[in-house]
């Protein structure tokens, strides 16, 4: 007998926008934006591993246009009071990068602590090439998130909340 296990899928869009500024030029800050959809296949896994699925576009002046960005985020707020984001892409120079970083919820600024991630560059040597900081809009835990948010059940069309 073939059972099937229903999923309860959920997803939500975001944008990071901020600067990066090579190790070999610190001085030198550029753009970038990461414009993603994080999803859950099954909210029952998610509430075990706690990791989003992330899939999106990434431009970083002098090094990405709109390139592919895959990657995860693991909410270990609760327990350790860190979001960590992981996500890779290949460059205009054909290199492939990680970018990995964090938000570190800190009791004396919330809000602001919530909304930066500060992290590294690396290519695909694993050298450390980068630093980054991203931000996104406050605004976005709000209203706008929740325009985002999408529920939906196994592979059926995931609907609007």
């Amino acid at each position: 007998m073939n059972q099937r296990r229903h999923q309860l899928r959920l997803s939500f869009r975001q944008v990071l926008r901020g600067t990066y500024w090579r190790l070999d030029s610190p001085v030198d800050e550029l753009a970038i934006v990461v414009d993603f959809e994080a999803s859950v296949e099954d909210l029952r896994d998610y509430a075990r591993q706690k990791t989003w699925a992330l899939r999106g576009r990434i431009v970083a002046q002098e090094l990405a246009s709109r390139r592919e960005v895959r990657g995860a985020i693991v909410s270990r707020i609760l327990d350790q009071g860190r979001v960590f984001y992981r996500m890779e892409f290949v460059g205009d120079d054909g290199v492939s990068y990680q970018l990995c970083g964090q938000q570190e919820w800190s009791g004396l600024a919330p809000i602001d602590s919530l909304t930066v991630v500060d992290g590294s560059l690396e290519d695909g040597n694993g050298t450390e090439c980068a630093r980054v900081r991203l931000r996104f809009d406050p605004r976005w835990a709000g209203l706008r998130l929740l325009r985002t948010l999408r529920l939906g059940w196994g592979d059926a069309t995931a609907a609007r909340l």
